[in-house]
């Protein structure tokens, strides 16, 4: 058994230990663990957001219901390249919440400083309308947020996305995400990490976050 680990390469360790804590999950939740899908999603419902792209490699799909919410989770490589910077690869573990409100929420990326210059030139050339918004300490938005996190959204829906995302949500944010982020688009509410290695903490940490702030929203979006 020794010898066998060592022939396998360090991917192939990982995804088989990736397998293993999503199927792991999944029977503590009571949800249904499908393992690989095609980038149409085939005959499961697709986890898109900002991450979606042409090329990118899906694993791990697995689906289910906490507090009466939907959930998706899946884990997505892609290798990210933009001219005159070069290329990075990316592995993402994503929760997908379906929102109740029949409200669209505006598009909004809650998203690290410490993303890769590739990462940010991806989006910003995928989603030409994302910009900065103007989330600061004079404003009333806790420091260690900001220390941490930016919002991108169009500056037009600004007061909606202040309205969704605000200070209590960051100081939250700041509190309890850690280094995930967050997408909101449409109805649906994405919590992304950047791991290539899985535990069981990390996605119940996601999930549990993840209801939370699709519970918010839910509330705000009718307001």
């Amino acid at each position: 058994m020794k010898k066998l680990a060592t022939k396998l390469a360090p991917s192939a360790i990982t995804q088989r230990h990736n397998k293993q804590v999503m199927a792991k999950v999944a029977d503590q939740l009571g949800f249904v663990y499908f393992g690989n899908v095609s980038r149409s999603g085939g005959s499961h419902p697709l986890v898109r957001g900002l991450t979606l792209s042409s090329h990118h490699h899906d694993k791990h799909y697995t689906v289910g219901s906490v507090k009466g919410y939907d959930i998706s989770i899946i884990q997505r490589t892609d290798t990210l390249g933009h001219p005159g910077k070069g290329k990075s690869q990316h592995n993402w573990l994503i929760v997908q919440v379906d929102l109740h409100t029949p409200v669209d929420v505006p598009h909004a990326f809650i998203g690290l400083h410490s993303h890769s210059e590739i990462f940010y030139a991806q989006l910003f050339s995928k989603f030409g309308r994302l910009q900065k918004l103007p989330y600061t300490t004079e404003a009333g938005y806790p420091g260690e947020f900001l220390a941490r996190y930016a919002v991108y959204g169009q500056f037009a829906k600004l007061n909606r996305i202040q309205h969704l995302i605000d200070t209590e949500v960051c100081a939250t944010m700041a509190a309890h995400f850690g280094t995930l982020t967050v997408e909101l688009e449409r109805d649906n509410i994405y919590v992304y990490s950047e791991h290539s290695r899985i535990t069981t903490d990390l996605i119940h940490t996601m999930i549990q976050n993840g209801v939370w702030l699709a519970s918010v929203i839910d509330q705000r979006a009718q307001d």
